[in-house]
């Protein structure tokens, strides 16, 4: 069971009307006040969520009077922590990955990200890009933090609990019969733990087959890494297909290669708790739905939705993905979708009105060869001025004139 968490409110009830006083339609000035006093009040407190901090910064900048300078430089600094704020735990790796791809696995607007490489390298922006900026941070928090928060569960015994506990508990059971049956070889299945497998088909006859396919992916990975498939396998092994495809077969509902493929990329998707060899052999069983010769296979309409989440994920910079999606391209080297069908889900343009798209990404967003082009101008000139000064003495100090000659050593003997 999850140990509970501190939160700074009382009750849901404090965080739907915090929600009220700002995202509320007769939301006003006056209630947006008493909601920035309100998150002071959360945010003196140790338990603080990080989005409260990011909603006070925001709806701060968005209430401030002053010159325009003092409020393109306040909106401009809540833009620029919204953004960190959202990105910097995401980079866990031993070398910085670009903020715009971490921002795409965070679903953030791309104008965000170059609004944010603007204020933080180049001039503060004008008023008519933040104002809007403000806006869509405003929305992004409202959407991710406070509504899947006002929605969640309420922690307690309640039905759905139940079953995610006994689906996990029959997959255990699952996994400790299989196991000793594929290792013993055993094809009796009037024997004790064929007996239990067969209890445990009647048991899970009985639930929904999302309950009972999430808590399987749970468990679906070796947990000895010299189990796990190698970086160059793209099925899952022998043993484990042994083992789960039973289970997965014995299934009643038609959906079952869909739910495994789409619980199976959600849970090996970019994740710190998750090592590389464990996603990968998550992956394995994607490959193998793949197959259309599997017991399972996907149909046509799903390889299309599976084909689009890893081609997305790829493009956010993931190795991993990026070695899934040349597996399946191996598998079927057309694809199941034409270009144009995977730019369906691209970002609009107006969602980059008023900005450089090129800005997007902080490593592409310097033209270096107009740099050195620029450099190497300054330094002709440079070289220039400064042979004209040698040739004319006017480089010398007051009272020296300069002597002609290869110049030499101080206390070495030259003869003339």
């Amino acid at each position: 069971m999850r140990a509970p968490r501190r939160v700074p409110w009382a009750s849901k009830y404090e965080i739907a009307e915090l929600d009220a006083m700002i995202y509320s339609p007769s939301a006003t000035a006056e209630t947006r006040r008493a909601a920035l006093s309100r998150m002071a009040v959360y945010i003196s407190q140790p338990s603080c969520p990080a989005f409260i901090h990011l909603l006070h910064a925001l709806v701060g900048a968005d209430l401030l009077e002053a010159d325009e300078g003092a409020t393109r430089l306040a909106c401009a600094m809540a833009v620029v922590r919204f953004v960190n704020g959202l990105v910097d735990p995401l980079q866990t790796g031993p070398y910085a990955r670009p903020i715009s791809h971490l921002a795409a696995q965070l679903g953030l607007p791309p104008s965000l990200v170059a609004l944010r490489h603007r204020a933080t390298h180049e001039d503060v922006p004008p008023l008519s890009l933040l104002r809007p900026a403000l806006v869509a941070a405003l929305d992004y928090i409202h959407r991710a933090s406070l509504l899947p928060l006002l929605f969640e569960p309420a922690a307690g015994p309640s039905a759905p609990a139940r079953r995610e506990t006994r689906a996990d508990a029959l997959a255990r059971r699952w996994k400790r019969a299989m196991k000793a049956r594929v290792r013993a070889k055993d094809a009796d299945w009037e024997n004790e733990t064929g007996k239990e497998a067969r209890r445990v088909i009647r048991e899970v006859g009985e639930m929904e087959a999302d309950d009972v396919v999430e808590a399987v992916v749970r468990v679906l990975v070796p947990s000895s890494k010299k189990q796990r498939p190698s970086k160059t396998s793209v099925r899952p092994p022998a043993e484990s297909l042994a083992i789960w495809v039973p289970l997965f077969t014995a299934l009643p509902s038609p959906a079952v290669p869909a739910l495994l493929a789409d619980t199976v990329l959600a849970a090996a998707g970019p994740s710190p708790t998750l090592d590389p060899s464990a996603r990968w052999a998550l992956l394995t069983w994607l490959s193998w739905l793949w197959d259309r010769g599997s017991a399972l296979s996907l149909g046509d309409d799903e390889r299309g939705d599976v084909w689009r989440r890893v081609a997305r994920l790829m493009g956010s910079g993931d190795p991993i993905m990026r070695r899934m999606y040349a597996a399946l391209s191996r598998l079927e080297p057309a694809g199941p979708l034409g270009l144009d069908d995977l730019l369906i889900a691209a970002p609009a343009d107006d969602e980059l009105t008023g900005l450089e798209t090129e800005r997007v990404d902080a490593d592409a967003d310097v033209d270096v060869r107009a740099m050195e082009a620029r450099l190497a101008l300054v330094e002709a000139r440079l070289g220039a001025r400064r042979a004209h000064a040698r040739a004319n003495d006017e480089d010398a100090p007051p009272g020296w004139t300069r002597v002609a000659g290869a110049p030499t050593p101080i206390g070495v003997w030259v003869e003339a």
